[in-house]
């Protein structure tokens, strides 16, 4: 290996447990074993090689491994039969070249001394091969000016980097850890901001989805395929960001054992929570959909919301909001509650210094606009509610009332149309977003999706135009699951590449 291409080793170092049975008869190992992802950086931080392996720690031979990973020539490895014997090879090869070995945090180090301590490496070989260590977590947190250990993807999300792949494979988080090691190397002076997405439901509820061939009035139906799922418009928003591995804290009102039952669903999906208990039960929606794609929904207006629970909402917004952070605030608003409390969020988060994207309808939209939300989501029907006329889906009479709410505050407007696609305003960008042709398993959510696009979009610094494609993906995605389940990251990504949309 040239001394001046390549000086910097990612590693990540996984425990898996075999369960592939033709690895298995093949090697004759079984159990836990080690995943090796390993990626190496040139002087510049470019990434030039990736490599990954299974092996287990005592019977598996390394040669190739070693060989691709660090250079070392075959006659090196004629002694490094086993991985602990490998690394000190490798460690001694370290000691010669000018290479940084990179890691997120110092768990590897700390399983390899754990792992090799009664072995025939010693500690001191490992402390050797991690000696020119570049302990980058310090450096990030530095920049981002909280003394505090951050995850890999929150790190990722923070500066604005898309993740590759999916998470704790050993491959995936080296490529991952490579990709801001060497954003943060390129931009030595570049502060981090500590962004946040905080999802707001005001009126969650437990969605219960019924499929039916046809719904015939005044019959007896028996039914055989039900989904229950928590719902709500903000919670859906934090699940499909969870599923596309951005994190989110919901909040909103929540009660009663329906409400347990959400925050329990909420936290299986590791998705944070931080409700205001309410004293009445949250409520249950129906939704019926058909094999012809006709959806029903049978919606319960919710429980009684008492004025000091309003109050501690705020008070918690206030709490959570400051600069770099996005509140989502979506749905309907439950009885008790003023329609102006979208409003007076709104002004509390931007006091804070924070931004805000608001889909509602109705009176809480019409009013909650006063506030100059940085971001909208209305569909056709709603923007026609607001407006008091029809405009179908006229993308000059969209524009028309697109470009009066940007005059009034707003700085972005996104309005979805179903199948005629989607349309997106703001001062630079007019644009018409093609549907795409998929396959529709339930409509619910759809609009949602589109939302978390826009907050991905935020939290990862894409353009505009990058965003409206990332979001009209979602929400294409959506409608090809059951429920309100998020579609997965792979579909999602697909369907971005299929996107077509153009200026109006």
């Amino acid at each position: 290996m040239r001394a001046d291409a390549k000086k910097y080793l990612a590693i990540d170092l996984e425990m898996s447990v075999v369960r592939d049975l033709k690895y298995i008869k093949r090697t004759g190992l079984r159990n836990e074993i080690i995943q090796i992802g390993a990626v190496i950086l040139d002087g510049k931080f470019n990434i030039v090689s990736t490599f990954s392996e299974y092996v287990h720690p005592e019977h598996s031979r390394l040669d190739r491994y070693i060989r691709e990973l660090t250079g070392i020539t075959a006659d090196k490895l004629k002694d490094a039969p086993n991985l602990y014997d490998a690394l000190k090879a490798m460690s001694d090869w370290l000691g010669e070249e000018p290479i940084s070995v990179i890691s997120w945090g110092k768990t590897d180090l700390n399983q390899l001394k754990k792992e090799v301590r009664h072995k025939r490496i010693s500690i001191k070989n490992i402390n050797n091969l991690f000696s020119k260590w570049t302990d980058f977590q310090k450096d990030f947190s530095n920049r981002v000016g909280v003394k505090r250990q951050f995850s890999l993807g929150s790190a990722l999300e923070m500066a604005g980097i898309e993740p590759e792949g999916r998470a704790h494979d050993g491959l995936t988080d080296a490529y991952n850890m490579a990709k801001l090691y060497g954003y943060l190397k390129k931009n030595p002076k570049q502060k981090i901001f500590l962004k946040k997405i905080i999802t707001i439901t005001l009126n969650p509820a437990l969605d219960k989805t019924i499929y039916l061939d046809e719904l015939q009035p005044g019959k007896l139906h028996r039914l055989e395929n039900i989904t229950k799922d928590p719902g709500g418009k903000g919670i859906n928003v934090s699940k499909t960001l969870r599923a596309m591995g951005v994190e989110s804290t919901a909040t909103g009102f929540l009660g009663g054992n329906i409400g347990e039952d959400i925050v329990r669903a909420l936290r299986k999906k590791a998705i944070v929570c931080d409700f205001v208990d309410t004293e009445n039960e949250t409520r249950c929606n129906t939704k019926i959909m058909e094999a012809d794609g006709r959806l029903t929904e049978l919606n319960e207006s919710g429980a009684m919301v008492s004025e000091h629970l309003v109050t501690a909402l705020k008070e918690k917004i206030k709490f959570l909001a400051e600069k770099e952070t996005l509140f989502v605030f979506s749905g309907s608003i439950p009885p008790g509650v003023d329609a102006s409390i979208y409003k007076e969020c709104i002004e509390i988060v931007h006091k804070c210094g924070g931004k805000a994207i608001l889909d509602a309808d109705g009176e809480a939209f019409r009013i909650g606009l006063e506030a100059k939300p940085d971001y909208i989501k209305p569909n056709v029907f709603e923007l026609e509610k607001y407006v008091g006329h029809p405009i179908g889906n006229d993308p000059k009479e969209i524009k028309k009332v697109a470009k009066e709410l940007l005059k009034s505050g707003v700085k972005n407007v996104a309005v979805t149309a179903g199948e005629d696609g989607a349309f997106f305003f703001s001062k630079k960008s007019s644009l018409k977003v093609s549907p795409l042709s998929v396959e529709v398993v339930s409509t619910v959510g759809a609009g949602d999706a589109f939302v978390s696009g826009m907050a991905i979009g935020w939290i990862r610094g894409m353009n505009e135009r990058e965003m409206v494609e990332y979001s009209t993906a979602l929400s294409a995605a959506c409608v090809t699951t059951e429920g309100t389940n998020p579609a997965g990251r792979e579909l999602v990504e697909s369907l971005v590449a299929k996107i077509s949309m153009e200026k109006i």
